[in-house]
C-alpha cells in the first residue's frame, strides 16, 4: 500500500520483497517509480545486497511486550532502539530518524492458523530435553490465548499506518515518533507509559488470564 501510494504522488519507491517473483512484485513494477528488491529478512545475503543500494532503516512499534509474541517483541524493541541511537548519533547532522510505531492491523502475516503454523515449527525447532517438557495442552493454550489477544488489538484500518508513513516523509521536521491508531490504541499506550511495571505486569496477566476462559468462533 505505501509503496504504490508513493509511487504515484511521484517519489521514487526503494521496494523490499520477500519474493521479488510475486504477484505482489508483479505489481509494483509496473510503477516505472518502484524498485523492487528481494529482500528476505531471514536471509544475511540478501540483506548484504540491500544495503549496497539503500542504507536506512526504519523501526516499527517496540514498547509493550506480550509473552504471545515474545520474539517479535524482541526484534521491535531492538528496532526501535536503534532508531534511538541513529537519531541521537547523527542529531546535528541534517538528517532525521524517526519510528513508526503503530497499534496491530489484521495482515495476511497475521493469520491465526499461519501463526500457529509457525508456533508448532518453532516448537520442533527446541531441544528434545525443552520439548519434553512442553505438552500438547500448553501450545494450544498459547495458540487460543494468542488468537483472542490478536482479536482484541487488531485494526481493520492498515490505511492509519500508511498515512503515518507518507507524513513521515513529506514533513519537513518530522517527529521522533509517529503513533498511528485510534482513541482505544492512544489511551491503552498511555496508560502503559505511565502505570508502573508492576500495575503493567498485573494488567497484562489479568487480560490474558481471562483470555483463556474467551470462546473464539
Amino acid at each position: 500500500m505505501l509503496a504504490t501510494q508513493l509511487a504515484e504522488e511521484g517519489f521514487f519507491v526503494y521496494a523490499g520483497c520477500l519474493d521479488e517473483d510475486g504477484d505482489g512484485a508483479k505489481l509494483l513494477r509496473k510503477h516505472g517509480n518502484i524498485l523492487v528488491m528481494q529482500m528476505n529478512v531471514t536471509k544475511h545475503e540478501e540483506l548484504n545486497r540491500a544495503l549496497q543500494i539503500v542504507k536506512n532503516t526504519i523501526g516499527g512499534k517496540g514498547r509493550i511486550t506480550i509473552p504471545e509474541c515474545l520474539a517479535y517483541c524482541m526484534s521491535k524493541v531492538s528496532c526501535t532502539s536503534l532508531a534511538d541511537g541513529l537519531r541521537r548519533q547523527y542529531y546535528n547532522r541534517g538528517i532525521h530518524v524517526c519510528t513508526i510505531e503503530p497499534s496491530g492491523y489484521r495482515t495476511p502475516i497475521a493469520n491465526h492458523d499461519k501463526l500457529g503454523e509457525i508456533l508448532d515449527r518453532d516448537v520442533q525447532l527446541l531441544p528434545e530435553g525443552v520439548r519434553r517438557t512442553i505438552n500438547g495442552r500448553s501450545i494450544a493454550r498459547c495458540k487460543h490465548t494468542a488468537d483472542v489477544l490478536y482479536s482484541l488489538v487488531m485494526s481493520e484500518r492498515p490505511q492509519e499506518a500508511v498515512d503515518a508513513m507518507k507524513l513521515a516523509i513529506r514533513e519537513r521536521l518530522p517527529r521522533t515518533c509517529y503513533r498511528p491508531g485510534g482513541l482505544r490504541d492512544c489511551l491503552l499506550q498511555w496508560l502503559h507509559d505511565i502505570a508502573p511495571i508492576e500495575m503493567a505486569d498485573e494488567v497484562i496477566d489479568a487480560i490474558r488470564r481471562i483470555s483463556v476462559l474467551v470462546k473464539r468462533k
